[in-house]
């Protein structure tokens, strides 16, 4: 009999506990491409959490042989602070890491908070800049600023759970007018041998 009050109280309390809050974070689209050197594409980082957040960032890193990342927005509501990753002086990402991609969000007044829900995180624009393809890694870059703080209670742990994706890009095809000037040349060699 103490078993079973025990257990029942064990039951009563347990959703009572602490719940570590969580973050998810994936690209859309997940799989990019093929596109061609000298053009670009553009994917979204799609942020999910489930308690109300005051802030937060992601890392982007990609293989530079592939792919540079010309522009990123962070598209997530901040009123306080956000930070693209991007370099300063308004040159492309060439070092395979964008980050970090930041907000900060709170109005001290009303206590506005972003969340939870599902969030259009950031835009971010990829350059093709060689064939092969780049994995596409999202991560929780630890930034002190952007850091995931957790509005409902700041001292919660907060599991950031990333989904990869990745781009391709295709190897250079020669052009028609190449082939066409390739042909002719073999043609001729063709009917020099003829001669």
């Amino acid at each position: 009999m103490k078993k079973i009050k025990y257990l029942a109280l064990l039951l009563l309390f347990a959703p009572l506990g602490a719940q570590a809050a969580a973050v998810n974070f994936w690209l859309n689209p997940q799989d990019s491409g093929p596109i061609n050197i000298g053009e670009t594409v553009t994917l979204d980082i799609m942020g999910e959490w489930d308690a109300p957040m005051y802030s937060g960032a992601v890392q982007l890193d990609f293989d530079p042989a592939i792919v540079h990342v010309t522009n990123v927005t962070v598209m997530v509501p901040w009123n306080i602070a956000g930070e693209n990753g991007m370099p300063t002086d308004g040159s492309p990402a060439t070092t395979g890491t964008v980050s970090p991609i930041g907000f900060t969000y709170i109005d001290f007044i009303t206590g506005d908070v972003n969340g939870p829900g599902i969030y259009q995180f950031a835009s971010v624009e990829l350059l093709a800049v060689g064939a092969g393809m780049s994995a596409l890694e999202l991560s929780d870059p630890n930034n002190y600023f952007f850091q995931w703080t957790n509005a409902n209670n700041t001292s919660d742990p907060i599991s950031f759970n990333p989904t990869p994706g990745s781009v391709s890009v295709n190897a250079i095809p020669l052009p028609a007018a190449a082939w066409f000037m390739l042909s002719g040349l073999g043609f001729l060699a063709f009917r020099r041998r003829q001669a």
